[in-house]
C-alpha cells in the first residue's frame, strides 16, 4: 500500500508537466500565421526594443504625446517586455512568429504557477483539472498570438502570489524574512516592469502582512526594499512616465459604464460560437460560484491573492481609455480557479459521490463550450485578411496598404516631419517618423495650435474610420494642404506653408 501511495506521489509532478507541455505543444503549433492583435500598442513596444538593440536611449521613441488624447498611450511603457523582444528583434528582425513564442513559454510557466497556487485548496486531482481548463481556455490560446506583454505580466503575477502563498504555507516569513522578502518583491516588481498595473500586486502583499502580522514585518520590509530596487532599475533603463495619470476616471458613470462594457466582454468567455442567452445564464451561474468560492478562500485564510484580484477589478473599472477582453487576461485564470473552488466549497456539505459528480459536471461544460468555441473561431482567425479594415482594430503591422503608406512617408519627407494620425505609434516605428494621435474631444480647428506646436506637418486620414471624417478631415479644408498620396485605404496631406 505505501509503495503504491509513494508511487502515485512520484507520479503526480511527471502529469502535471506532462499536461503543462501538451498545452505548449498545441498552443506553438497553432500559431496563426497572419493573425494580429493589439492595436498599435505594440508600436512603441517595438520602438522601445529598437532603442535598447541600437543602443538609442529607452524613451526617445518617435511618439509625441497629445496630453488633450492622453488615453491612447503614455510616454513610455515598463522596460521588462521590450527586454525580452531585443535579442529576438536583434536575431529575427520584424518576425511576429519569433516574439509570439513569448507567450507559449511564459503561459507554461503560468500553469506551473498556478498548480503550485491551488494544489494546497483544490487537491492534487482538481488542481490538474484546473490546469487543463485554464490551458486550453480559448481566450488564452488567442491570447498567444497577441504581440503585448499581458501574458508575461500574468506569468510573474501568477509566480509571485504561489510564491507567497508557500511562504506562509512553510513558515518562511519568520524563518528566513529576508531571502522570502527579496525573492518575493522580485517576483513583483518583475510583474511591475511588464505592466504599471502591477502595483496592485504589491499593495496587495504589503496589506496582507500588515493584518496577518499586526505589524510591519522583516518580510514585508525586504519585499518593499526589493521591489523599491526593481523600481530604480526601471528608471534607470528609461521609463519615467507620469502621463499615466492623464489615464484615471472616477467619475460614477465612467465607473458603471465600464462596469457593464466589462460584462459584455466578459460573455465572450462563455460564447457557444455566439452570444445569447444561454452565455449570460453561464456566466451569470458561473460568477456566482466564483463568489462562492472567492468568500470561502477569505474564510479559509487571509491571502494575497484574494486582495490583488479585487484591487485589479477595481482598477480596471476607473481604467478610463476603454475596454478590453484583453485586460481580463491577468485575471481569466483566477477567475477560473475561484469557480473551482466555489464548487468544492458547496460540494464538501455533501457526500464524495456528489463532490465528484459536480465537478464532473464541470469539467463536461467547459469541454462541451470548448469544443463548439474552437470549432466556431479557427476558421474565422486562419482566413483573416490583415489588409482588410476590422471596425476600430488597427492591424497597421501587417496590412499592405498602411505599409505603402508608411514607405513613402520614409522615403519623401524629412526626419523632422510630424504626422497627425490615428495609430501613431505604428506609424512612428515603421515610417520612422514623430507622430501624435488627433483630439477626439474638441473642434479640430481649435485644436490646431497645439498640433502645431506639437510639430504636425502632415495629416493622415483613415478613409475606413469614421472618427478622421470628424477630427482630421475638416483641417484639410481649413488648413492650405495638399495632397501628396492616395491608396485605398489611405490618404496623406502635406500642409503648405503660407
Amino acid at each position: 500500500m505505501r509503495a503504491s501511495l509513494k508511487q502515485f506521489h512520484l507520479l503526480q509532478p511527471v502529469a502535471v508537466l506532462l499536461l503543462i507541455s501538451a498545452v505548449a505543444a498545441f498552443h506553438f503549433c497553432t500559431r496563426l500565421p497572419n493573425y494580429y492583435w493589439g492595436g498599435s500598442d505594440i508600436g512603441l513596444y517595438l520602438m522601445h526594443a529598437r532603442n535598447i538593440v541600437l543602443g538609442r536611449p529607452y524613451s526617445h521613441t518617435l511618439f509625441v504625446f497629445n496630453p488633450h488624447a492622453a488615453t491612447e498611450s503614455p510616454i513610455t511603457y515598463p522596460p521588462l517586455y521590450p527586454l525580452l523582444l531585443a535579442p529576438l528583434l536583434r536575431v529575427y528582425g520584424l518576425d511576429i512568429q519569433s516574439f509570439k513564442l513569448l507567450n507559449v513559454g511564459f503561459f507554461a510557466v503560468m500553469l506551473l504557477a498556478l498548480f503550485f497556487l491551488a494544489r494546497r485548496s483544490l487537491g492534487f486531482a482538481r488542481a490538474l483539472l484546473l490546469l487543463a481548463v485554464v490551458g486550453f481556455l480559448p481566450l488564452y490560446w488567442e491570447t498567444k498570438d497577441m504581440l503585448l506583454p499581458d501574458v508575461p505580466y500574468t506569468a510573474f503575477t501568477a509566480c509571485a502570489l504561489a510564491a507567497l502563498a508557500e511562504t506562509y504555507a512553510r513558515g518562511l516569513n519568520r524563518i528566513r524574512p529576508g531571502l522570502a522578502g527579496a525573492a518575493v518583491g522580485l517576483l513583483i516588481g518583475l510583474s511591475y516592469a511588464c505592466r504599471s498595473i502591477g502595483i496592485a500586486l504589491l499593495i496587495a502583499a504589503l496589506a496582507c502582512d500588515l493584518l496577518k502580522s499586526k505589524a510591519l514585518s522583516r518580510f514585508a520590509v525586504s519585499i518593499g526594499l526589493t521591489f523599491a530596487l526593481c523600481l530604480m532599475g526601471i528608471r534607470l533603463i528609461g521609463h519615467r512616465d507620469n502621463s499615466y495619470w492623464f489615464m484615471w476616471l472616477t467619475t460614477p458613470h465612467h465607473f458603471i459604464a465600464n462596469v457593464v462594457e466589462y460584462l459584455k466582454a466578459a460573455d465572450y468567455i462563455f460564447s457557444f460560437s455566439d452570444t445569447g442567452t444561454l452565455t449570460r445564464i453561464l456566466l451569470v451561474t458561473f460568477t456566482l460560484i466564483a463568489g462562492i468560492g472567492f468568500c470561502s478562500k477569505l474564510k479559509r485564510s487571509l491571502q494575497a491573492t484574494e486582495g490583488y484580484f479585487a484591487l485589479y477589478l477595481l482598477m480596471l473599472v476607473i481604467w478610463s481609455p476603454g475596454v478590453g477582453i484583453r485586460y481580463l487576461v491577468p485575471i481569466e485564470w483566477l477567475y477560473l480557479y475561484y469557480i473551482f473552488a466555489g464548487v468544492r466549497a458547496v460540494s464538501l456539505k455533501s457526500s464524495p459521490w456528489v463532490s465528484r459528480a459536480a465537478f464532473a459536471m464541470l469539467a463536461t461544460v467547459f469541454a462541451f463550450n470548448y469544443v463548439l468555441r474552437y470549432h466556431a473561431v479557427v476558421p474565422r482567425f486562419k482566413h483573416f485578411d490583415a489588409d482588410a479594415y476590422h471596425l476600430n482594430t488597427r492591424y497597421g503591422l501587417l496590412q499592405r496598404s498602411f505599409q505603402d503608406l508608411c514607405v513613402f512617408i520614409d522615403r519623401t519627407t524629412k526626419p523632422n516631419d510630424g504626422f497627425l494620425f490615428e495609430n501613431p505609434r505604428m506609424l512612428a516605428f515603421l515610417a520612422d517618423r514623430p507622430a501624435v494621435k488627433y483630439s477626439s474631444s474638441g473642434e479640430p480647428a481649435n485644436e490646431w495650435p497645439l498640433y502645431s506646436k506639437l510639430g504636425v506637418t502632415y495629416l493622415v486620414i483613415n478613409k475606413g474610420d469614421p472618427a478622421d471624417a470628424i477630427s482630421v478631415q475638416p483641417l484639410t479644408r481649413w488648413l492650405p494642404t495638399e495632397r501628396v498620396f492616395a491608396n485605398r485605404d489611405y490618404e496623406l496631406y502635406r500642409i503648405v506653408q503660407r
